[in-house]
């Protein structure tokens, strides 16, 4: 057995920045902002898989892309004894105890995802290893932004129902050669009702201003009025979410989720942001395998 903190319904997917479908690269990972951890043992050796059906929205930081709406969300993680793969992210366990875990992770950068999401009112169908019926109607919101993959370290602690982690990583494909990290704690059970777990999180995002400008500062050509108005700036998100998850069977949950991100100044001052924050929400069933 191992444990862990894993996705469990929403998910992340890498794949080749060279690919001549980007709303399908993005589709995969979009909801990586949006998802819920869960503190849980797993066993190794063993594919994982789960479905999760119903009905959901998450709103995008560029003003040029389509909100998502999230109806049908499936998820795969496999653990060997050192190796895993879970949801997008590839990683190595470096070191393990009782209460520490040390990864070295690799996985896509979800601000490339979004510079390339190209999607519309549609359902969205999320996976790497299954191909999504819906092609490119149109170009993402900004043009010419490659997809980055982060690699780097995760730290990991993991109590009986707290759990928090810190994540330092730096663009392995030099897209735009900065820094990214990430914090959160969550406490599983807040409140329990019988067999009804409710969970809360909070935690932030720090981005670096290399990172903010690749992705969010137009070029002369995109917007040229701004050229001297915008100043991009390294920026701490801060996030809170609440979820919940109710076993009907063994195979059959119940869950639900919301989460609230607030954008820092340099965000809402971008031409193609201009949002104060983002909100997500997802409730449905998951059938687990």
């Amino acid at each position: 057995m191992r444990r862990h903190c894993s996705v469990y319904d929403l998910m992340k997917a890498a794949n080749r920045i060279s690919s001549p479908r980007p709303s399908v690269i993005a589709l995969t990972g979009i909801a990586l902002n949006f998802c819920a951890y869960a503190q849980e043992s797993i066993t190794t050796q063993e594919l994982h898989l789960s479905l999760s059906l119903g009905e959901g929205y998450a709103q995008t930081p560029y003003v040029a892309a389509d909100d998502i709406h999230l109806r049908l969300l499936p998820s795969i993680a496999y653990y060997g004894e050192r190796w895993f793969f879970d949801n997008g992210t590839l990683g190595y366990a470096l070191f393990e105890s009782e209460r520490f875990q040390i990864d070295a992770q690799i996985s896509p950068n979800i601000d490339g995802l979004y510079a390339n999401y190209a999607g519309a009112d549609r359902l969205l169908f999320l996976s790497q290893v299954i191909p999504t019926p819906f092609g490119t109607d149109h170009p993402g919101p900004v043009e010419g932004r490659k997809i980055a993959i982060n690699g780097g370290i995760r730290f990991n602690y993991l109590g009986e129902n707290l759990s928090s982690w810190l994540e330092l990583k730096h663009d392995v494909n030099s897209v735009y050669n900065g820094y990214e990290a990430a914090f959160g704690v969550r406490y599983d059970e807040a409140l329990r009702f019988g067999d009804l777990r409710i969970g809360t999180e909070f935690g932030g995002t720090y981005k670096a201003r290399d990172l903010i400008d690749y992705y969010y500062n137009p070029r002369p050509a995109e917007f040229p009025e701004s050229l001297h108005t915008y100043r991009p700036q390294s920026a701490i998100n801060p996030y809170l979410q609440v979820d919940m998850q109710y076993p009907l069977t063994q195979h059959f949950s119940l869950i639900a989720f919301g989460r609230k991100s607030w954008l820092a100044d340099t965000f809402q001052e971008s031409p193609f942001s201009g949002k104060r924050g983002l909100t997500a929400w997802f409730a449905g069933i998951r059938v687990s395998y």
